[in-house]
């Protein structure tokens, strides 16, 4: 044999004899290396079970949450048409009220009229420093009864309140039950 086919056929066993030992995984650092790769892969899967159980939970509390969120959409719904429904109400109410008021001062108007006229009318007496209305023209002396009020006595002789009070020489609008006030005519 020649020695170049000497040198070809040991360097084929040598081959042959390595890849063999490689590929029967007879070699240390193969099996530690497949060792690393199985610990890699018991890992990664005990992680991957691990994120889908966060994952699982997370669904779980979304779901929870939305239905959370549709429970309480619903409760605003309700108060809302309850709110709706008690503002309804209150606007009858005042509306009814502003109608009895009005009424009230119709029917305590027209009764201040009927006792106006049966008052008598008399000129202003000439102030001397002594009681009276101030200035000069014709008035209306009318007795102060229970209920009444400045706005409700003006109304009835149709004349403003800042008319009576300034006639009366009044600072403010308060009067009391038999008081006497000057009304002037119109």
């Amino acid at each position: 044999m020649s020695r170049k086919t000497m040198i070809a056929c040991a360097a084929a066993v040598i081959v042959a004899a390595t890849g063999c030992e490689t590929m029967n995984g007879n070699s240390d650092a193969v099996k530690r290396q497949n060792a690393k790769l199985y610990e890699v892969a018991r890992t990664s899967e005990e992680q991957m079970t691990r994120v889908n159980s966060a994952i699982e939970d997370l669904q779980q509390d979304r779901s929870k949450l939305i239905q959370a969120v549709n429970a309480n959409t619903l409760k605003v719904a309700e108060l809302q048409k309850q709110n709706d429904e008690l503002r309804a109400q209150i606007n009858t109410e005042r509306k009814e009220r502003a109608q009895a008021i009005d009424q009230l001062i119709s029917k305590v108007s027209g009764m201040m009229s009927k006792t106006i006229s049966s008052a008598t009318s008399a000129p202003a007496p000439k102030s001397s420093g002594g009681e009276g209305p101030a200035g000069s023209g014709e008035y209306v002396v009318y007795t102060v009864q229970s209920g009444d009020t400045l706005g409700v006595i003006a109304k009835a002789y149709g004349v403003t309140v800042d008319s009576v009070r300034k006639v009366n020489s009044m600072k403010n609008d308060n009067i009391r039950v038999g008081q006497k006030l000057y009304v002037p005519k119109k």
